[in-house]
């Protein structure tokens, strides 16, 4: 074992060990995701560092079960009568009791102190947790119905009895959102306030004191060594026993440094219990479940965790939470109280906003971000705002290049130079991205990434040694190829301009991949150098440079190979790279080969395919809601599906069409799956309008089930035609429509409805020859354009009288 690997055992065996049974278990599932390596290891220092845990908890639950638990069943006490033990802590156990006098059907909790430990101490803190939770009276606290003390002189109270599970597993196993994590979270907030309004501090936030009942409400239990704050706001020493007590992986730094605690004590609870839910994993890491206090006070005291996006292991999840959760959660994590949120209901109230797209308090309010945000919410308005917004950058950048000309203004001009960087990257990677997948967008992309760049490439100028800036502006070009010419997504048909951009961003970006000594660095140069090849390749084999898509597409897959076995947490990240490259090889291998004039190149297209498929199967069970993950599996399934029928045609195999059809179907199921994730998902809606097409052609390659080949046209087509006339720039939803009737016009034609074909023809031609005029080297539209010219003159022929 390498000692990386044996640091990230220890990490997940601390967090592990404080579980037990099945949520130990999905805890390491999901710990280890698909390194199945790493869960070997996990599990086998578990069954044995982990047995004398185990060994001692079990020895513990039997003396104690014997002794009280079982032996108490059955006791009445008050009006109730004891079930069972369900809990049991340092001053007693909670048992689950029921009406004893028939009166009405109920079932409650009820806390009993443990006899020995009835001293004066204990006693007083028995009292004080009754005496605080006879305040509170909240829907989100479980409430206390009745005390007392019995015939033995042991008090007890009565509390609701909650039927649920601890929060974090509720979260998981519900697979919730992080919309809804927050607004679960938002309720156990109110409770809390609540409490501190009552002059109640909790002091022991954590998993396994906030249950969710079935129907989805959290309940905040155990106020053991909660602590009843004095009026005027003082303050509450903590002792050297409540200091043991405390939960180390929710416990504030204050409290392990033993000094007084406010209401701010609970708010950085509640972070790390957010943390948590958010990120998968909390925010601390110990050696042990029972760190020394050596060890909490240097990992809580004075260590920083982690941005959760980047403690996240899930990439998707990573991606949701960069900038403003990141930015709350810190926040709500500093180690001194004054510089945490100054209550509950400010931390709230910062999530809520980011729930409405309102710009949070956490972060600082420049102009970039919160234009940012109010784009986010106003997506309607995107072009108008793009070009309002596009000018305030020009003028940005005129008061910049006056300002850097003046020596007297030197300091003022570094100012704006960051200032127009911080813009320009704004639009260019936050309004860009938002507005991506919408209909009609195009133009308002297009805009936006070519005026950023424009100010990017003049800023490299003025700094033209500084690394970052030269990635920044790489990603500007990848960006602007995009836009202009990037297969299969929402572009401007402009190739040669792609083909300029990518070259542009790989010049840019290969000096620093081949120079740079730390491999944490160099991953970013070749992250974005792999990119510029997968890119420059696709749009090469669009326009019959197959030779150098070949190349360009090796040297991707090169990189992503490395850059997998170097691992890392971005393993996931370099798994979608291998997906492209595969797919990428497969697309420039079979790029101009129609009519199968070379079977073995169809082959070994459909082998790279087939390569990408495991890869994204593997994705999919890490990462089963992702909806870049679903598409990546459903493209795969697409590619290979779309090449099966002709095999079948020339004789390969007879199995080939059945299994094109139930990959077809596997496309639409994964396609759809997405949609439900992003109903407004532009390119989404674009791919299942194409998984219909692509099985409404393997239809009619077999000639069989021609009505619903027709059938499945007729969705599509409606699909493209709403795309295309919502964004008239959009040269690849023209190409989308086009071949939709063209598909549409041989399912008639195959029927014997010449007259139904020819209009469909007609129709795919109207489009394709305006379009292969505006790009005559696109080898996909001049292919489209032949055949139906082609069918079109047989339905004539087939028509003409005899």
């Amino acid at each position: 074992m390498t000692p990386e690997t044996w640091q990230r055992v220890k990490v997940v065996v601390a967090d592990a060990t404080d579980l037990d049974g099945d949520e130990r278990a999905q805890f390491v599932s999901r710990a280890c995701a698909d390194d199945t390596a790493l869960r070997r290891e996990v599990e086998s220092v578990l069954a044995h560092a982990g047995e004398r845990f185990e060994r001692a908890a079990d020895a513990m639950s039997k003396v104690a079960g014997a002794a009280e638990g079982n032996g108490l069943a059955g006791i009445r006490i008050g009006a109730y009568e004891l079930v069972r033990e369900i809990g049991r802590g340092g001053m007693g156990a909670v048992y689950l009791a029921r009406r004893a006098d028939q009166e009405y059907n109920k079932e409650v909790a009820i806390k009993l102190l443990k006899r020995g430990t009835d001293t004066d101490e204990v006693l007083r803190r028995f009292r004080a947790e009754r005496e605080i939770l006879a305040r509170l009276e909240h829907p989100n606290i479980a409430q206390l119905l009745d005390g007392g003390t019995t015939q033995d002189g042991l008090p007890y109270f009565v509390m609701e009895y909650v039927a649920g599970a601890r929060i974090t597993d509720f979260c998981f196993a519900s697979n919730l959102s992080i919309h809804q994590r927050i607004q679960l979270f938002l309720k156990v907030c109110a409770a809390l306030q609540f409490a501190h309004q009552n002059l109640v501090v909790h002091r022991d936030i954590k998993p396994a004191n906030i249950l969710v009942t079935a129907d989805g409400e959290p309940k905040l239990l155990d106020f053991g060594i909660a602590k009843l704050l004095d009026p005027s706001d003082e303050p509450v020493d903590i002792t050297v026993a409540e200091r043991q007590r405390l939960t180390p992986a929710y416990a504030s730094p204050e409290q392990v440094r033993g000094q007084p605690i406010t209401t701010v004590s609970d708010v950085y609870a509640l972070g790390a219990l957010l943390y948590e839910l958010l990120a998968g994993v909390g925010p601390h890491r110990f050696s042990n479940v029972h760190p020394a206090p050596a060890e909490l006070l240097r990992v809580i005291a004075h260590g920083e965790p982690a941005r959760p996006s980047v403690a996240a292991a899930d990439p998707q999840r990573r991606h949701r939470l960069r900038g403003d959760l990141d930015r709350i959660l810190l926040k709500a994590l500093r180690k001194e109280p004054a510089e945490r949120y100054r209550g509950v209901g400010s931390f709230a109230e910062d999530l809520r906003r980011y729930l409405e797209g309102l710009p949070v308090r956490a972060r600082p309010a420049t102009f970039g971000y919160r234009a940012g945000k109010f784009l986010g919410r106003n997506k309607s308005g995107v072009a108008i705002a793009a070009v309002l917004v596009i000018g305030g950058i020009a003028g940005t950048v005129m008061m910049l290049m006056s300002a850097r000309q003046a020596e007297l203004q030197a300091k003022r001009a570094e100012r704006h130079f960051k200032d127009v960087r911080q813009l320009a990257n704004s639009f260019l990677f936050e309004f860009h991205d938002a507005i991506a997948t919408l209909p009609g967008a195009t133009a308002a992309r297009q805009l936006v990434v070519s005026r950023a760049l424009e100010y990017l490439d003049k800023l490299a100028r003025e700094a033209s040694g500084e690394r970052a800036l030269q990635l920044e502006l790489a990603a500007a070009y990848l960006k602007i190829g995009d836009v202009q010419g990037k297969p299969y997504t929402p572009n401007l048909g402009d190739s040669a301009g792609a083909v300029r951009s990518y070259q542009k961003a790989a010049e840019i970006v290969a000096p620093l991949a081949r120079t740079e000594s730390s491999a944490a660095r160099n991953t970013d140069a070749r992250r974005l150098l792999s990119t510029a090849y997968i890119s420059l390749a696709a749009v090469q084999a669009r326009t019959n440079e197959l030779d150098a898509a070949l190349a360009n597409n090796e040297r991707a897959l090169r990189i992503g190979e490395q850059l997998l076995t170097d691992g890392g947490a971005h393993a996931d990240e370099w798994r979608r790279l291998l997906i492209s490259c595969h797919t990428g090889m497969g697309d420039a291998i079979q790029a101009g080969n129609h009519q199968l004039r070379d079977l073995n190149r169809y082959r070994a297209a459909v082998e790279h395919y087939r390569r990408a498929l495991p890869i994204a199967e593997q994705l999919i069970a890490a990462n089963p809601h992702s909806v870049p993950d679903l598409v990546g599996l459903a493209k795969a399934c697409a590619r290979i599906a779309g090449m099966l029928p002709p095999l079948d045609v020339a004789g390969a195999d007879p199995v080939h069409f059945r299994e094109a059809m139930a990959l077809h179907d596997r496309n639409l199921e994964l396609l759809r799956a997405a949609m439900k994730h992003e109903p407004g998902n532009s390119q989404v809606r674009r791919n299942i309008a194409g998984a219909l097409i692509a099985k409404a052609y393997a239809r009619c390659v077999a000639a069989t089930d021609l009505e619903q080949a027709a059938a499945d046209c007729d969705r599509a087509i409606q699909i493209f035609d709403r795309l295309a006339a919502a964004d008239s720039l959009n040269a690849e939803a023209q190409q989308d429509l086009s071949y939709g009737h063209y598909v549409k016009g041989w399912a008639h034609q195959l029927r014997g409805e010449q007259p139904r074909a020819a209009e469909h023809y007609h129709a795919s031609l109207a489009i394709l020859e305006p379009l292969i005029q505006r790009h005559p080297g696109n080898i996909e539209t001049s292919y489209d354009l032949e055949q139906a010219r082609r069918r079109l003159a047989e339905t004539d022929a087939a028509g003409a009288p005899r």
